[in-house]
């Protein structure tokens, strides 16, 4: 089981998103239930605005929305009255058990993996508001319980639910793989055309505008962000240049500047 949070600040965007149709070559995809209500009721409009009414008791807090996403293994059995359970327990163990919140499955992932989103208001009818205090912690911890509870697949490595600040990105992987092949094929480049060649070869492109950004087929990243500016770039490619050329033409070719 894996989980996420978002605390967000507006309730519209969250709860439109979540209850919308996806759309996908040209059709619009059906693939919202709601399955669980708490403290409100109705269509995607009338939720927005009671949420936002009890949202305005406490004007104070800019970011009212707690939003988890609670995704589940193709090989659990998860019927809608056991993530219904799952949600009253998360409801209860992050405190907002008395407060709005509603629990909507999605069926839109190729991967067929269950999912729910749970969208809750910080505010409650008391204006008092439910802390997103260690959230990510928190949240980590449930789904460990959860799993143990109900027999669910054991997530081995919960390294998605820390924030990213407290984790090792797998970007960082291929952030460092992409430094690694720029190195590799600036060593035998000496135009642009071969460089893009030499990359391609590995799996990656780049493209150069004001500057010059690297990607695979997952990430896109500054070249400056690798040590790697396009002004950079086009010197080592002079250098490479220069360095197949005979003595005495790179002492001239030097001397006139270039």
């Amino acid at each position: 089981m894996i989980g996420k949070i978002i605390i967000g600040s507006g309730f519209k965007g969250v709860i439109s998103y979540c209850l919308s149709p996806k759309k996908g070559l040209g059709k619009q995809i059906e693939r919202s239930e709601i399955i669980d209500y708490n403290q409100c009721f109705g269509t995607k409009n009338e939720l927005i605005r009671q949420f936002t009414d009890v949202r305005n008791l406490n004007t104070k807090l800019n970011k009212p929305v707690i939003h988890f996403i609670l995704s589940f293994s193709i090989s659990d059995s998860v019927n809608n009255s056991l993530l219904s359970e799952i949600s009253n327990d998360l409801a209860k163990d992050f405190g907002f058990d008395k407060n709005q919140y509603i629990v909507i499955r999605h069926t839109d992932t190729e991967d067929t993996h269950p999912h729910i989103h749970v969208i809750a208001n910080r505010v409650g009818f008391d204006k008092k508001t439910v802390s997103d205090s260690n959230s990510y912690k928190r949240i980590a911890e449930f789904a460990r319980k959860q799993e143990l509870k109900h027999s669910l697949q054991q997530v081995l490595s919960p390294n998605s639910f820390l924030p990213k600040q407290e984790r090792k990105e797998r970007n960082d992987e291929r952030k460092l793989n992409i430094k690694n092949q720029i190195k590799l094929a600036l060593t035998d480049s000496q135009t642009l055309e071969q460089f893009r060649i030499s990359l391609q070869a590995k799996g990656i492109r780049f493209e150069t505008g004001r500057g010059i950004t690297f990607g695979d087929d997952k990430i896109q990243v500054k070249g400056s962000k690798l040590g790697y500016s396009f002004e950079k770039v086009k010197n080592c490619l002079k250098t490479n240049i220069m360095k197949q050329m005979p003595i005495e033409q790179r002492t001239k070719q030097l001397s006139i500047g270039l």
